[in-house]
């Protein structure tokens, strides 16, 4: 059997570096010190820095923020224990645009060429994963959506009885209303709105359960833009009053307080109620953000409808603790949920914006979060084509 030892101790050493060199993973060293002294190609590749940025510097470099400290402490006392002397899992390291890199990484201490000699620093192999999780990720939201669409096909047919119901009551009140000469004044008029309301929001449920079922049968497909349901006309004005009447208990009992714009409340639109669906989600988000902040009293959300050039755009923007850097590009995934601190709710599904994001593409328009807010906190626009809604009432 060929002596293996042997036959290593014959490579020159320029043998050896070529193999690093053109390693697929990426490799790093650094010194006691904790000062990078060298790196691959694949290194460079991986995190975007190169020799000049990286040399002489700490690995700390990369953290992301992703990791607490004693994560970082007890990979450390791994790698200096004489029992195991290595460490190795998953991280998620930041590379030099900002991006996340998840990779497996392997840190070992590399000694003098005397094998007995002291440890003259630590290399560091690192596999990126990021690929795989996001291939991971993707089969694990379609699964979930699956799971939605299943349940939501559940839901509608349970509940198309009985909501069919409750709307034929409603109407039949209504009916018996108008009908009665005897009942006239402000009180008919009351119950008469009441019933309308009520067939209204069953309604509604039902283009609610529609658009989840759109949403969970197709996941990572968006649908041609223009494809929304088309409904009478309705003014701004009665969309906003109907989207006050649906979170007013909510922003009451938390002590927030809301504010309306009164511009252009005589513009309509016949898309008015995937309007409301999309910023009622965005009121309540606002409402979970400032509670979470602990900030209730003092709290402030603000509603407004802005002509920017040739779209209207709805505003909702709050003074909650805002959305954190790092998590700006993921609150639009599905499922995708932060602790209370980001400007999202930790209570929901994780399906309110992603939901309501693809609405916005189903009405040709889009919904972002936008770099500025005027309190401070998160401001979300809602852009519709100028098309979408017009300047004058019926």
């Amino acid at each position: 059997m060929p002596d293996l030892n042997a036959f290593l101790q014959e490579l020159p050493d320029s043998i050896f570096r070529r193999c690093v060199e053109d390693s697929s993973d990426a490799i790093m060293l650094t010194d006691t010190a904790g000062k990078i002294r060298y790196i691959n190609r694949s290194w460079t590749q991986l995190y975007g820095y190169g020799s000049m940025e990286a040399l002489g510097r700490s690995p700390a470099m990369l953290h992301s923020g992703c990791h607490e400290q004693d994560f970082y402490r007890l990979m450390w006392a791994d790698i200096l224990s004489e029992a195991k002397g290595f460490w190795s899992g998953e991280v998620i390291n930041r590379a030099r645009d900002g991006s996340l890199k998840t990779v497996m990484l392997t840190i070992t201490p590399y000694r003098h060429p005397d094998s007995f000699g002291p440890v003259m620093g630590f290399m560091g192999l690192a596999v990126d994963l990021t690929l795989q999780k996001e291939l991971q990720q993707r089969v694990e939201q379609q699964d979930k959506l699956a799971m939605i669409g299943t349940l939501a096909s559940a839901i509608a047919h349970e509940l198309g009885t009985p909501l069919g119901v409750v709307r034929g009551r409603a109407e039949i009140i209504a009916n018996h209303l108008s009908q009665r000469s005897d009942l006239r004044g402000p009180a008919n008029e009351l119950l008469q709105r009441s019933a309308g309301a009520i067939c209204d929001q069953v309604d509604r449920i039902k283009v609610i359960i529609d658009r989840i079922l759109s949403f969970a049968r197709s996941p990572g497909v968006a649908s041609e833009p223009g494809t929304q349901i088309v409904e009478p006309r309705k003014t701004v004005q009665r969309i906003f009053e109907d989207i006050e009447g649906l979170v007013s208990s909510h922003f009451r009992k938390s002590g927030i307080r809301l504010e309306i714009g009164a511009a252009n409340r005589q513009c309509t639109s016949t898309i008015g109620s995937a309007i409301e669906q999309i910023l009622v989600n965005l009121l309540l988000n606002a409402v979970n953000a400032i509670v979470s902040n602990g900030e209730a009293q003092a709290g402030l959300v603000r509603l407004d409808l802005i002509l920017d050039q040739s779209s209207w755009v709805f505003v909702v923007e709050d003074s909650g603790p805002g959305v954190a850097e790092q998590l700006r590009d993921k609150i639009f995934e599905p499922f995708f949920s932060t602790n209370s601190t980001n400007g999202t709710s930790s209570t929901g599904t994780g399906l309110g914006l992603a939901i309501s994001r693809r609405i916005a593409h189903d009405m040709g328009g889009e919904l972002v979060l936008s770099q500025t807010c005027g309190l401070a906190g998160a401001r979300f626009e809602l852009k519709l084509p100028e098309r979408s809604i017009v300047g004058s009432s019926p």
